[in-house]
C-alpha cells in the first residue's frame, strides 16, 4: 500500500508541475512582478527553510553581499526557483548530508543569485539539456522514485518572466552551479 500512495503522490506532484509549466506559459500577468532586494529575499527564504532542508540531509549557507540591489520579480516564483533547486541538491547528494551554497553579488547590468551544491555534478554533453522538460542524465544525478524532470525547465520558464536567465555548470572537484541572473532594477522613483 504504500509503494501505491507514493506513485500516487509522484503523479500528483507531476501534474501540478505540468499545470505550472501550463499557467506560466499562458498568463503571465496573473503573476505580477514586484521590486525586490534580493539579498534580503535569499536571507529571509534560507532562515525559513533551513529546517526542512537539514531534515532532508541538506546544509545551506547564504553569502550576501553587503548591499544587493532590487530585481523585479513575482515572490512565489522566485522562492519556487530556490525550492526546486535545493530540492535537487538534496535528492542528488552524495552522502548523508550535503551541502549547498547560495551566493548573492551583483554587478553594473545584473544580480546574479550563484547556488551551488557538491553533489555528482552532471556529464558535460549533459549541462545544455537540463533545462529540457522530462529531461533526465544517467545513474549518477537519476533517482527513478523521485522527480519529474520539470523542475530546470520550470526555472528556466520562470527565468524567462523575470526577464533573466539561467546558466548551469559543473562545480570543480565534483557539484553543480546555478546561476541565476537577473536584470539590475533602478532606484524606485
Amino acid at each position: 500500500m504504500g509503494i501505491i500512495l507514493k506513485r500516487a503522490n509522484d503523479l500528483d506532484s507531476m501534474l501540478e508541475e505540468l499545470f505550472l509549466i501550463t499557467t506560466l506559459n499562458y498568463k503571465k500577468e496573473s503573476r505580477p512582478s514586484e521590486r525586490i532586494e534580493l539579498g534580503q529575499f535569499v536571507r529571509d527564504f534560507v532562515e525559513d527553510h533551513l529546517a526542512p532542508y537539514q531534515s532532508k540531509g541538506l546544509e545551506i549557507k547564504a553569502r550576501i553581499a553587503t548591499e544587493t540591489p532590487f530585481i523585479n520579480a513575482n515572490p512565489q516564483l522566485l522562492q519556487r526557483v530556490l525550492q526546486n533547486v535545493l530540492n535537487n541538491s538534496a535528492k542528488y547528494k552524495m552522502t548523508d548530508i550535503g551541502h549547498c551554497v547560495i551566493d548573492v553579488t551583483s554587478d553594473d547590468d545584473f544580480v546574479y543569485c550563484v547556488i551551488s551544491d557538491d553533489g555528482p555534478g552532471v556529464p558535460p554533453e549533459s549541462l545544455e539539456r537540463l533545462m529540457r522538460p522530462f529531461y533526465r542524465v544517467d545513474s549518477s544525478r537519476t533517482n527513478p522514485q523521485e522527480g519529474s524532470g520539470l523542475g530546470l525547465s520550470i526555472i528556466r520558464r520562470i527565468m524567462e518572466i523575470f526577464e533573466g536567465r539561467v546558466m548551469i555548470e559543473n562545480v570543480r572537484p565534483h557539484g553543480l552551479r546555478i546561476i541565476l541572473e537577473f536584470p539590475k532594477q533602478g532606484e524606485e522613483s
